[in-house]
């Protein structure tokens, strides 16, 4: 081997290097390209899951008045039918009596005669 020679093949795998390290140079380009895209999309989504957050407390908000005016209003129905069953209870007793009365004086005609 020559001088020469041995000057070509250090040339060419100097070459071989510096192709290779332009090769890896280039991937870590597209790393670091991936990289920002990333975190521009985590930055998205951090914006989005805030959103997602604000309107989630928004909607337990609405949802607690909703639940206490069900509420109101059922406690208030409730207090209704009460009143009525309350009435008709007393209406029942009331004929009760009187059919009783009416019983009782029926028999004490009866009795009379």
């Amino acid at each position: 081997m020559t001088l020469e020679d041995l000057h070509r093949t250090m040339v060419e795998g100097f070459a071989r290097i510096e192709h290779r390290l332009a090769q890896n140079d280039a991937r870590w380009d597209q790393n670091d390209a991936r990289w920002e895209q990333n975190e521009a999309r985590w930055a998205q989504n951090e914006a989005r899951w805030a959103q997602n957050e604000a309107r989630w407390m928004e909607n337990e908000a609405r949802l607690r008045e909703m639940t206490e005016a069900t509420r109101r209003h059922f406690e208030a129905a409730a207090e209704h039918m009460q009143a009525s069953v309350r009435i008709i209870a007393e209406g029942h007793v009331h004929l009760i009596t009187i059919r009783d009365n009416h019983e009782a004086r029926l028999q004490a005609l009866e009795k009379r005669s």
